[in-house]
């Protein structure tokens, strides 16, 4: 679907090319009748010639998945970064991602990335935060155009509901260009620490249905 997406996308741009292309030969033919709105017209021609190259990432995302869970007491879950949106094939160069979580709920247990790079640290440095920093990145995640930046392991070590959050200042994607990746939209997720593993409760409700289904048959 994503491969659709982009090659709509090109099509866009081209015909955006070419109708500039076209209306710039009519405008020559009359430049020297319409000496002043030639300006205008350049103008605005230029403008649209700019946003028909400039690379889609108005969509991009950072999405911590799966957006919600339920685990038992000593259980433990994994949740994915995940950038997606991309319409191109920048190059990171580094990339900075700062997680919050509920460390009276939760306990982090550490991170695997998919990113091949010289430098990889998940420092929780703070109580309840966890920097993900790689840097000197030597090959981009794969498959393109969704990656999965990481993989974050915690366990539960208390009843209750951990809001992970991804810090909106704090995150950075800069690529080998200079100019960096612009995120839209960050998603969040929560992880819920029940009394009894969630196995466990799977099977106790199910057994209450059965329970059940039988009283309303012997009635």
């Amino acid at each position: 679907m994503a491969w659709i997406e982009e090659q709509e996308n090109n099509k866009n741009q081209k015909f955006i090319y070419w109708a500039f292309c076209i209306l710039l030969s009519i405008k020559l033919k009359f430049e020297k009748k319409e000496k002043f709105m030639g300006k205008k017209f350049l103008l605005a021609m230029a403008f649209i010639l700019l946003l028909s190259c400039a690379p889609a990432y108005a969509d991009m995302s950072l999405t911590i998945a799966p957006s919600q869970q339920t685990i038992g007491i000593g259980e433990t879950a994994e949740v994915d970064i995940i950038l997606s949106g991309l319409v191109d094939d920048p190059e990171l160069t580094e990339f900075w991602v700062e997680i919050s979580y509920d460390e009276t709920i939760l306990s982090f247990g550490g991170g695997t990335t998919s990113v091949e790079a010289d430098d990889i640290n998940f420092d929780p440095d703070r109580t309840g935060l966890i920097n993900i920093e790689v840097l000197q990145i030597t090959s981009n995640p794969q498959p393109y155009p969704e990656w999965t930046l990481a993989t974050l392991t915690f366990s539960g070590v208390e009843v209750g509901t951990s809001l992970l959050e991804l810090n909106t200042a704090l995150s950075s994607f800069p690529t080998n260009d200079g100019v960096g990746l612009t995120i839209m939209t960050f998603n969040n997720s929560t992880i819920t620490v029940v009394p009894i593993p969630g196995s466990c409760l799977l099977l106790l409700s199910s057994l209450g249905f059965i329970g059940l289904a039988r009283r309303v048959k012997k009635q």
